[in-house]
């Protein structure tokens, strides 16, 4: 019987200087804590026998606190300018209604708590056909639960003329109108324009300053997964197999954070609406099985030790995490499905005394099958984007590492091992 624990925590302290400027402009800090524990029980069988088993059970739980603060100006608008008979103020001599931007001050705090716990029980047995056949049969049983509890607050307050912007409403409505002379509602001069300036921009950050609020209480999401796997290896010699395998994987589902989003208050037309903070929804699990054949052997008195496969994964429900430039929100979905293949090679020489080369290599077909969401893009304008056979992201097709070393004793004062490698990674 074997007992296994283990427990971690960490503690992560940043600050983000997002404006990208040399000016604190907009920043935000991040605190995080995390505090997991894990315990697992085993029961192993004697080894070399006909039928051998292992068994176990297995527990984990992680808390998880996150703090965010964020804060800096932005310039909301267009805020249009309205008389107090209801007209906008136009000038026919630019050909445009008359508006402006005002700065803002975005201050926002970000609290969440989240506590994850996962129950499994597995077993395998291993069963020896003949001297060179045996099978491998496992099963894994498995629960999690995740809660999430948390609130966020965001708040819009009128910069002002001490802020990073320097918003100075006398000057900005006099550059305004001497830009663009009014001429409609007739008769307006350049004085009542001004005050109709003024006071639009007073209504204006008292209209637009708020605060919202979103607190969610302590939910709970539980997924389970019976996950299984089998094996057969034949063994040509002594030092040579060859295998077939073929499993299932999964993920649990989890939370999304919040997003920030104007809800339009539609009193002018373009003008910016109070905020309004929104959980999206959670996102489910995300399922895999996988199909591996392969041989692994050894020659030359074992001085060569080679590994090569062909492997074949198909996904469901891929856990794709979207973003979204206009309203700034990254959220989880499972609306992606993807297949990917390839070979593996695995090479160890020790052709000479102390020496050793070894390479690994692999070549990887990834692509999505089914993605549900199109997207438009920012940087060639396209629109309605679809990345159903697409490569899947962050995968490169060609992967390959090789490096030589040799070992050199110093006399009875340890050893010395010069190393050169070399890396390569396509796109």
């Amino acid at each position: 019987m074997k007992s296994i624990t283990g427990g971690r925590t960490i503690v992560i302290n940043t600050q983000y200087d997002s404006d990208g400027t040399e000016l604190p402009i907009y920043t935000a800090v991040r605190n995080d804590q995390s505090r997991s524990l894990s315990q697992e029980f085993q029961i192993i069988s004697p080894a070399d026998r006909r039928l051998d088993w292992i068994g176990g059970l297995y527990f984990y739980r992680e808390s998880a606190h996150d703090l965010t603060t964020t804060g800096g100006p932005y310039a909301y608008g267009p805020f249009y300018l309205m008389d107090s008979s209801g007209n906008y103020l136009y000038s026919g001599v630019t050909s445009q209604y008359l508006s402006l931007d005002i700065p803002f001050d975005d201050l926002g705090v970000f609290n969440s708590t989240n506590i994850s716990k996962s129950y499994a029980a597995y077993g395998q047995v291993r069963f020896k056909f003949t001297p060179k056949l045996q099978g491998t049969a496992g099963l894994r049983y498995t629960e999690e639960r995740r809660t999430f509890s948390g609130d966020a607050g965001t708040t819009f307050i009128g910069e002002g003329a001490a802020g990073v912007f320097t918003f100075d409403p006398a000057l900005a409505c006099r550059q305004l109108i001497a830009a663009n002379p009014v001429t409609s509602p007739a008769g307006t001069t350049t004085d009542q324009a001004q005050s109709t300036c003024l006071a639009n921009v007073t209504a204006d950050e008292s209209a637009y300053s708020a605060t919202a609020l979103e607190q969610r209480s302590a939910q709970t999401l539980s997924f389970s997964n019976l996950s299984w796997r089998f094996v057969l290896d034949y063994h040509l010699t002594p030092d040579t197999h060859v295998y077939a395998s073929v499993a299932t994987g999964f993920k649990s589902g989890g939370f999304n954070s919040y997003d920030t989003d104007a809800a339009y208050s539609g009193t002018k037309p373009g003008q910016p609406g109070v905020p309004v903070i929104s959980y999206q929804p959670p996102f489910g699990p995300e399922k895999l099985i996988s199909y591996e054949t392969g041989i692994k052997g050894a020659a030359f008195d074992r001085k060569l030790l080679y590994s090569f496969d062909y492997w074949y994964y198909n996904w469901s429900n891929i856990q794709a995490q979207l973003y979204n430039y206009v309203t700034a929100s990254s959220d989880v979905t499972n609306d992606a499905k993807a297949k990917a293949q390839g070979p593996e090679a695995d090479l160890q020489a020790l052709p000479w005394s102390g020496g050793e080369i070894d390479f690994n290599g692999d070549y990887v077909d990834a692509y999505y099958t089914h993605f549900g969401s199109t997207f438009s893009d920012v940087v060639s304008g396209a629109t309605n984007v679809d990345f159903t056979g697409a490569a899947l992201l962050g995968t490169p097709r060609w992967k390959w590492n090789l490096w030589i070393q040799q070992t050199a004793s110093l006399g009875g004062g340890g050893d010395i091992t010069p190393r050169i490698e070399y890396q390569h990674r396509s796109s």
